[in-house]
């Protein structure tokens, strides 16, 4: 059997909730957004993507240390956070930055309730 006649009606879209015509990604304009050239102070003309790295760059030699942290999780990878969940007297561990932000929550969660139950 076949669903031709339920599938694909003219002028419905299958996906009514999603992007409109002409509107344009979030994405595709950063993108575009970080192509754009500037003169810089000596007169070089760089992209605004190396302006920031630059600047990002700076501020870790500077000492910023927020500016430190993203030199180095973009360099060489942010360190996997762990956390350890307890189970009926056992603890596990677990890497926290390999969880999805649902499966966070419930270790949280998860956490949150057994340290009640130690109260």
């Amino acid at each position: 059997m076949s669903n031709e006649a339920t599938r694909f009606k003219p002028g419905v879209s299958g996906n009514p909730k999603g992007k409109q015509r002409g509107e344009v990604r979030f994405d595709v304009l950063l993108r575009k957004a970080l192509k754009a050239k500037f003169t810089v102070e000596d007169g070089k003309t760089i992209t605004a993507a190396e302006a920031i790295v630059l600047k990002t760059v700076k501020g870790a030699i500077e000492g910023n240390t927020k500016c430190i942290k993203i030199v180095f999780d973009r360099a060489w990878g942010a360190v996997p956070q762990s956390t350890v969940v307890q189970l009926s007297g056992s603890a596990v561990a677990i890497q926290y930055g390999a969880l999805t932000e649902k499966q966070k929550a419930a270790v949280i969660a998860a956490n949150e309730a057994l340290a009640e139950g130690d109260e």
